[in-house]
Order: C-alpha cells, then sequence, then structure tokens
C-alpha cells in the first residue's frame, strides 16, 4: 500500500527554502529599497508642487481677467 500523494503547494514560498543573506547584503537592499522610496516620494512632491502652482496661476489669472471687466 502506497502513502498518499502530495498535493502541490499552493505557495512558491513555501517551496523554496529560506535564504539568510549576510547583515552587510542584507543592509545593501534595504538602503536601496529606502532610497527608491524616498526618490519616489520626491517626484511625486514635485509633481504635486507644479500642479498646485499651475492651478494657482490659473486661479490668480481668472480673477485678474474678472477684475478688469467689471
Amino acid at each position: 500500500h502506497s502513502p498518499p500523494l502530495q498535493l502541490p503547494s499552493a505557495s512558491r514560498r513555501e517551496d523554496k527554502p529560506e535564504v539568510t543573506l549576510p547583515p552587510q547584503k542584507r543592509d545593501r537592499h534595504a538602503h536601496a529599497y529606502t532610497r527608491q522610496l524616498m526618490e519616489t516620494e520626491s517626484r511625486m512632491s514635485r509633481e504635486a508642487w507644479v500642479r498646485a502652482t499651475d492651478a494657482s496661476d490659473l486661479v490668480h489669472g481668472e480673477v485678474m481677467s474678472l477684475r478688469t471687466t467689471v
């Protein structure tokens, strides 16, 4: 009588042995990820600033236009 069949794992992580990186390499990965997050946040902040400035300039122009027509 043979043992029951094992179903394949639903999770790929369970199939792979866990690898422990040396602390220096872990730190390098963490630093690269943090740097990427900071660069993304910086870019998004600049883009938001430009949109806000453009909107402010547009409203200012409309207000000035209304003042000259009244």
